[in-house]
């Protein structure tokens, strides 16, 4: 069984973006990535582009 959710943990560099969904003992339950860094997010719209990555977690 896997244990709750309860933190997301983000390395956002400047060329990708990196992301674990984490339990209480800060394990990694999921992880996603992608290209998206801080220098290539559109319009600079880095909610827009957390909510791309990490939406389904947050919606938990």
């Amino acid at each position: 069984m896997t244990a709750p959710p309860v933190m997301i943990g983000v390395d956002w560099g400047t060329s990708n973006f990196r992301a674990w969904l984490m339990d209480a003992k800060a394990r990694s339950i999921d992880a996603v990535t992608s290209p998206e860094g801080l220098l290539k997010v559109p319009g600079r719209d880095f909610s827009a582009a957390l909510n791309r990555a990490c939406g389904s977690w947050l919606d938990r």
